[in-house]
């Protein structure tokens, strides 16, 4: 009889969990404040490319660089954008959390985005029509400040979109829409940039025949956009209370249990992070940076694709300046040969989206984020 009872109560718990998930399902609203986000990313990545698609052009033909001082920079300034991600990743999860930021950070980036626009003004360079090393210097110093401002908000504007979403089911699925329209609004806002911003370039103002100027101000002017649009929807915004950066926490890991296997008279655990200090870090995290050392390995063919891919803001640009560019009836300018990126996943993300990927669910093989990025992976190794 007591074993029957144990059952009732057991399934009586089971279908008030279950009712409890459905009211949960039924109650979880689309948190629609994060088109504030969406709209910030938008103008940030205009602001960006807008800059960064004719600035090979801008270094070589109005700062008078060669062809190959002038990819240098480009490539340096490029890798900055990538490294400081870091720095702002570690800032937002240790100190001033994501939202603040983005908020701060985006300050100093429109500030960069202020001082490229009046390095393109030649005439600060005493009066003269002609650019000089005035202007060289406030261009390489803006480089520096955005590069710390696009790279310090990268990690934090994706991670706090993806935090306004509830964790389950309808939460998930709400999460994988908002990251379509995010990633969709990063080239909307690629492609629109790409195309305008070398049009703008070849206006005629300031005494010369180009107009870097307004070219470089439209970005600004957006990127003023972006952090309004950012602080309509702050007073709506979730976030998680600072505790911590977790890159920070897996490289002091990693170095205690080198230490520790150094140290050990036998050295007979599985892996070095087995040594860790278990007081400090927890068997949980420990067992979690066990799984990032064979993803690392995957990521280290990494860097050399994304070099060559860069090129094509940098060579490839440098190497159409050499064509007339006329394909059939359109003359394509060489800054905006990189447009066709933005124009292919804008066609194939709604393609994948709403057709191959619910095609994959239909037949029982769910497209896990895992399975996309693999499945991406050898799509561009065979390519």
């Amino acid at each position: 009889m007591a074993d029957k009872k144990e059952e009732k109560d057991e399934s009586a718990v089971a279908e008030v969990a279950a009712y409890d998930n459905e009211l949960e399902e039924e109650e979880t609203p689309y948190p629609y404040y994060v088109f504030f986000i969406l709209g910030n990313e938008f103008c940030e990545r205009y602001a960006y490319y807008g800059m960064r698609s004719i600035l090979v052009i801008f270094l070589t033909y109005f700062l008078g660089f060669d062809k190959d001082t002038a990819t240098v920079i480009y490539h340096v300034f490029a890798a900055l954008c990538y490294f400081f991600p870091l720095i702002g990743g570690i800032v937002a999860d240790s100190y001033w959390g994501k939202v603040n930021t983005i908020i701060y950070i985006s300050f100093v980036y429109f500030l960069g985005m202020v001082l490229m626009t009046v390095s393109a003004v030649p005439q600060i360079n005493s009066g003269q029509d002609v650019p000089g090393t005035i202007n060289t210097v406030i261009a390489l110093v803006a480089l520096f400040v955005i590069a710390v401002g696009t790279g310090g908000i990268k990690p934090c504007v994706s991670a706090l979109g993806g935090d306004q979403f509830a964790e389950n089911e309808t939460g998930k699925k709400q999460l994988s829409s908002f990251f379509a329209l995010f990633y969709g609004s990063i080239n909307a806002g690629s492609l629109l940039s790409t195309f305008i911003s070398p049009l703008l370039r070849e206006l005629k103002c300031l005494n010369r025949a180009d107009c870097y100027a307004i070219a470089f101000l439209i970005p600004a002017v957006l990127m003023l956009v972006a952090i309004g649009a950012f602080l309509f929807g702050k007073s709506q915004y979730k976030e998680k209370p600072v505790s911590g950066n977790i890159f920070t926490e897996f490289c002091g890991a990693s170095w205690s249990g080198l230490r520790g296997k150094c140290k050990a008279e036998t050295k007979d655990k599985e892996h070095f992070l087995d040594y860790a200090d278990q007081e400090k870090f927890s068997l949980k995290r420990l067992t979690e940076f066990k799984y990032v050392y064979p993803i690392i390995v995957m990521y280290l063919p990494m860097p050399f694709f994304w070099a060559l891919f860069d090129m094509q803001g940098s060579r490839f640009v440098l190497t159409a300046t050499q064509m007339d560019g006329v394909f059939g009836s359109v003359t394509i300018k060489p800054d905006q040969m990189q447009i066709m990126n933005p124009i292919l996943i804008l066609a194939f993300l709604p393609l994948f989206q709403s057709l191959i990927y619910p095609c994959f669910e239909k037949i029982g093989f769910s497209m896990t984020p895992l399975r996309k990025m693999s499945g991406g992976q050898l799509i561009t190794a065979l390519a």
